[in-house]
């Protein structure tokens, strides 16, 4: 191949980023995949809710004021995930989570 056509060779550093990265996410799906079950029927169907949440849409708002950040995320594909992933969220509002880097409270709701 000429040497314009051929594909660049990632080094071993950004390899390891990104292979920490997957590792990250996977083990953000798993942990939350583990909160999601005990709100369901059957346990196999939790890590497919979550992998839908994590590509589902969300709107991000900043209340400055109140110090609150409102993650309002859109409707799942089913009325069944919905429900689920409505006690997900308010588990996790019940953490009450500082966004890093700041004394911002993390709030969760799906758009209604």
């Amino acid at each position: 191949m000429p040497e314009d056509a051929k594909f660049e060779k990632h080094n071993s550093n950004s390899r390891l980023l990104f292979n920490t990265i997957k590792m990250i996410d996977y083990r953000a799906e798993t942990g939350m995949s583990m909160m999601l079950k005990e709100f369901l029927n059957r346990e196999q169907d939790a890590r497919a809710i979550i992998r839908e949440l994590f590509k589902t849409e969300a709107d991000i708002y900043p209340d400055h004021e109140n110090k609150i950040i409102s993650v309002r995320i859109h409707r799942m594909t089913t009325m069944r995930n919905d429900e689920a992933v409505k006690k997900l969220l308010k588990k996790l509002n019940e953490t009450e989570t500082i966004f890093p880097g700041t004394d911002m409270k993390m709030q969760y709701s799906l758009v209604e």
